[in-house]
């Protein structure tokens, strides 16, 4: 926090990096209590914008089929590029 605290710019950064973060694991605590997910599962991000959560569900559920979708073409090659 230390780094991103040095002025307004950097908090509001921090703020959202932090909230995506509680986010996130929100939505992998509801998905394990509510479903199991094994290599047989499909998930689908719809409007996985910079990729983030999509980043997130490869991470955690590395044997899953794992599928994004979204209408913007840029969105598309940077997140095929960040996860190659």
């Amino acid at each position: 926090m230390a780094n991103y605290v040095q002025d307004s710019v950097g908090f509001r950064r921090w703020m959202r990096e932090t909230k995506k973060t509680i986010a996130f694991r929100r939505f992998i605590s509801f998905i394990n209590k509510n479903r199991e997910i094994d290599s047989n599962s499909s998930i689908l991000d719809v409007g996985f914008g910079a990729g983030d959560l999509l980043g997130g569900l490869l991470k955690k559920f590395p044997a899953s089929k794992i599928f994004g979708i979204d209408v913007n073409n840029n969105y598309f090659e940077y997140v095929t590029n960040r996860f190659r």
